[in-house]
């Protein structure tokens, strides 16, 4: 109920909502709407209550200001458990009278919600996927896509399956070592699809910014995909933050770092976006803000193994090696699937001393074999050998890399640990 009444009040003019995963932390008994409000920085807060009984549904709901505590509008209302979506439609209608009463018709029609399913089974099937793909750990992905086909299979128009397939795929490469070709080949499929459907979509839009951005290396076009992303549901945080790395790739870091505020401001504790705001402010020299980001990130996900990652690069810029080989060897113990965490541990290892060489060629070894199993990025191995001082290994790396569309690619330019080869000519062609 609160995912979907916030996909539908975004698309209210001029009113940006929180998101859903800020949102749930503060459900339960011992909620305190008014705290949680505060906390999150807002005016207004929807609370209530479902109840059911058998096929019967009842909620109860009300629209409280945070500054007087007061309700400016509350209702209650009983249904049908298969009716779900009426009463979404009730309630979001009610709410949108008191914060935007002179809606347009195409704001109505909006508000009524893009890209959605009024299948039951099918939006069940699509929430299941969604909150399968949120640890970025291989096994989750793989149960979310097989989750967004089965609610595809009962509504082949669900535009926002077609994404989660688009999106999930994405993370694949990122969090499994998904092979980019064929991986970003569902994606583009997927995401075109969606906006067949619904193009209003933002984050349709967003999923083909994406292919554009890591796998077509196509800057001008991801960039106005993630700006019509943005223009299309400013409160759509995906959209900031996907538009953010894009321009941190281009060296506008300062764009950058205001794009992740954007995004974290509409999902203030979401865990990647808080891992990823850290690297940038401490670049900047904003260290100790960086530092709470991070901490903030561990209070929620303790395991997050990107958070693990990000930690070791603040612990060896600032000279702490043997503490940042510690946060490596948990984020290589959480990662589950992705290389990228034993790559940096690699790397730093080679570069940490000879003591700990024959560890760094212990991971390399690893990766290696790993790479005559299944899909491994080119970018991994390369990595420990360019810790490790091989000049040609790794540039052969890079340049099987490149062949490959490795994703990786995107980020040698701004990525220091790759100074080893950077006047080798193959490098630079």
């Amino acid at each position: 109920m609160a995912d979907s009444l916030i996909a539908r009040l975004s698309n209210l003019p001029g009113v940006a909502v929180r998101s859903v995963g800020s949102v749930r932390r503060y459900g339960g008994p011992e909620r305190d709407p008014i705290g949680a409000a505060r906390d999150l920085s807002v005016v207004w807060i929807i609370d209530g209550t479902v109840q059911r009984s058998g096929s019967q549904v009842r909620v109860t709901a009300r629209l409280l200001n945070t500054a007087s505590g007061e309700a400016a509008w509350s209702g209650s209302f009983d249904e049908r458990f298969t009716n779900v979506f009426d009463l979404q439609d009730a309630i979001s209608t009610k709410v949108a009278q008191v914060l935007a009463p002179h809606l347009e018709r195409r704001d109505r029609e909006r508000l009524a919600g893009i890209g959605g399913t009024r299948n039951l089974d099918a939006y069940q099937l699509y929430f299941a996927a969604r909150h399968q793909a949120q640890g970025i750990r291989t096994a989750g992905l793989r149960k979310s896509l097989d989750l967004y086909r089965q609610a595809l299979a009962l509504d082949p128009d669900y535009a926002l399956a077609y994404v989660g397939i688009a999106e999930s795929n994405r993370r694949m490469i990122f969090g499994a070592d998904g092979e980019p070709m064929q991986t970003f080949a569902e994606a583009k499929r997927h995401a075109q699809r969606a906006v067949e459907i619904a193009p209003d979509l933002a984050e349709a839009h967003v999923s083909i910014g994406w292919n554009r951005f890591w796998h077509d290396w196509d800057w001008p076009g991801a960039e106005a995909a993630f700006k019509q992303a943005t223009l299309l549901n400013p409160s759509e945080s995906n959209a900031h933050f996907n538009y953010s790395q894009l321009i941190e790739t281009l060296a506008r870091d300062a764009e950058a770092i205001e794009q992740l505020r954007i995004a974290r401001e509409f999902d203030p504790l979401s865990i990647i976006l808080l891992t990823l705001e850290s690297g940038p402010l401490f670049a900047a020299g904003k260290r100790d803000e960086a530092r709470q980001r991070l901490q903030r990130v561990f209070d929620i996900e303790p395991d997050f193994w990107v958070g693990h990652m990000a930690q070791a690069g603040m612990l060896s810029a600032k000279g702490h090696t043997a503490e940042a080989i510690e946060s490596l060897v948990r984020a290589d113990h959480f990662a589950d699937g992705s290389s990228q965490a034993a790559a940096a541990l690699g790397n730093l290892l080679a570069r940490s001393g000879a003591r700990d060489r024959d560890r760094a060629l212990q991971v390399l070894a690893r990766l290696e074999a790993a790479a005559r199993q299944r899909y491994v990025p080119p970018t991994s191995a390369g990595l420990v050998n360019a810790g490790l001082g091989e000049r040609s290994a790794t540039t052969d790396a890079l340049g099987r890399a490149y062949a490959a569309r490795d994703v990786r690619m995107t980020l040698v330019r701004a990525d220091g640990r790759w100074k080893l080869v950077r006047d080798d000519p193959r490098y630079v062609a």
